[in-house]
């Protein structure tokens, strides 16, 4: 048996090879579904600026009305176009942000009574209208970022195997 060493360290290296070979894969397919998933949360805001732009014409209607808008709402808003003139848009802030704000308008035409006025109901029906956003509809572009940015995570919770991966984030599911 002790003249048998060598074939225990063979086995040995030959699976720390095969185990850094794993690993340097699952790498590579991480790295490849970053890039997918990235460009596929490029491709949602334009989306979410058309959703900001609703946001923006219902201030402008409120305003253009006499309506005094509340201080932390024209705030809210304000915030939202400078996520918007950054360069890297963050996307999980600006979805989280759009979401909110179009909630708080529709709660502001509800309780101002603006719902009677054909006006305030066609706003609130405009902004109800890109409040929910089916993912399970697989034209929409929230359903084809959901299934990368799952599949990269997935990537990154492979703990054993992503001794490569580094400061790898993981990316926000919208």
């Amino acid at each position: 048996m002790p003249s048998n060493w060598w074939i225990y360290v063979i086995v040995l290296v030959a699976l720390f090879a095969f185990y850094f070979l794993i690993c340097f894969v699952v790498y590579l397919l991480m790295k490849h579904a970053q890039k997918k998933a990235s460009r596929a949360l490029e491709a949602l805001v334009p989306k979410e600026r058309d959703r900001f732009e609703v946001i923006l014409d219902t201030r402008d209607a409120l305003e253009n009305k006499g309506r005094h808008l509340p201080k932390n709402m024209i705030d809210d808003t304000n915030a939202v176009q400078e996520l918007f003139q950054k360069v890297p848009v963050s996307m999980k802030d600006v979805k989280g942000r759009d979401d909110f704000l179009i909630l708080y308008y529709r709660k502001y035409l509800k309780e101002k009574r603006l719902l009677a006025d054909p006006e305030g109901k066609a706003l609130d029906q405009k902004l109800a209208s890109i409040l929910y956003e089916n993912s399970e509809d697989k034209s929409s572009p929230y359903y084809s970022y959901n299934k990368l940015a799952i599949r990269y995570n997935a990537y990154l919770s492979m703990g054993a195997f992503n001794i490569f991966r580094g400061k790898a984030a993981s990316a926000p599911i919208l």
